[in-house]
């Protein structure tokens, strides 16, 4: 079985600012703002915050820069909005820092310049943001970060290196990439055991495709004793989410009787299931399956494949 997933190389971010979270010594003026702000009256706030902004208020200069980059009732300025977002992130303010990284790395609206999104990633990194880790991680893997006249090699050493702070703070999607540079050996020696530990730790938040790594891994016995009865709860997870590689591989574990009795109505149901979302290798499998079947089991099978989509993949 060989369905291993790749890099995940992106992570939504939601900078939701939240009352919460301020600090009691803010301005009323500053706390009003932010409250129109999040109420969705960006003009209003606008005029609550400017003149605090123009005073050096890096909250309200963050602000700012946000009601410039969505435009939700003020003209859309893009260039306002990088010069209100880079003087709060000049101050340190860490989701200035974060979210000019990303206006820079994905050339939202202005000139593409991974060398100053590696630049504000790795302030806001350095005081522990977990996203802007992440997101170096990337970076550093996909080898950005070069002038725009040359390609960069991927830095896998630095990429394990803020990989490894995100997912140690618990990052599912930081987990995950740890995992697959552990299992190749990008970055860090070839360890299946550390490979081991982070998919489980990305699994056990419900990520799909660490767990569909986890059962491939007990399945094929690689770097660990076979296990089907942990391949089939793994994989049985993922299907669940609507992977089709989880679920042609419990197709497989049905169609052979690994760690289950050998039943090819079952095997039938998982493959047309996961063909239905397009796979030809399921699609393959399943018609052979379908050759060893009366049709008496083969209405059976389509039955079954039907409640289990009607019931989410769930106690199939």
């Amino acid at each position: 079985m060989n369905s291993m997933r790749n890099l995940t190389v992106t992570l939504c971010l939601a900078l939701v600012l939240l009352l919460g979270t301020v600090e009691l010594s803010w301005s009323g003026d500053l706390r009003k703002g932010v409250e129109t702000y999040n109420l969705g009256d960006s003009k209003t706030a606008l005029s609550l915050l400017k003149p605090l902004a123009e005073q050096g208020d890096a909250t309200a200069q963050l602000f700012l820069g946000y009601i410039y980059t969505e435009g939700n009732g003020v003209p859309l300025d893009y260039e306002a909005a990088v010069r209100w977002l880079s003087l709060a992130a000049e101050q340190g303010q860490i989701m200035a820092q974060i979210h000019l990284g990303e206006m820079y790395y994905n050339g939202e609206s202005i000139p593409q310049d991974y060398e100053a999104a590696i630049k504000w990633f790795t302030l806001a990194a350095e005081q522990g943001l977990i996203v802007a880790q992440f997101q170096l991680g990337v970076a550093y893997y996909n080898g950005d970060g070069a002038p725009p006249d040359y390609d960069a090699p991927p830095d896998y050493g630095a990429a394990v290196k803020w990989f490894t702070r995100a997912a140690e703070q618990g990052l599912a999607s930081a987990q995950f990439n740890l995992g697959l540079m552990y299992e190749n050996g990008k970055g860090v020696s070839e360890d299946y055991e550390a490979a081991i530990k982070w998919y489980t730790l990305a699994a056990e938040q419900g990520m799909t495709e660490a767990q569909l790594n986890l059962g491939v891994m007990y399945y094929d016995g690689d770097g660990v004793s076979k296990d089907y009865e942990a391949a089939l709860r793994w994989l049985s997870l993922a299907a669940e989410q609507g992977d089709d590689s989880a679920q042609i591989g419990l197709g497989v574990m049905h169609e052979f009787g690994y760690g289950v009795p050998q039943d090819d109505v079952y095997a039938y149901m998982w493959y047309d299931i996961a063909a239905e979302s397009g796979s030809e290798d399921a699609q393959e499998y399943r018609d052979e399956v379908a050759e060893r079947l009366s049709s008496a089991d083969l209405s059976n099978a389509l039955r079954l494949a039907r409640e289990c989509v009607n019931q989410d993949y769930k106690g199939c």
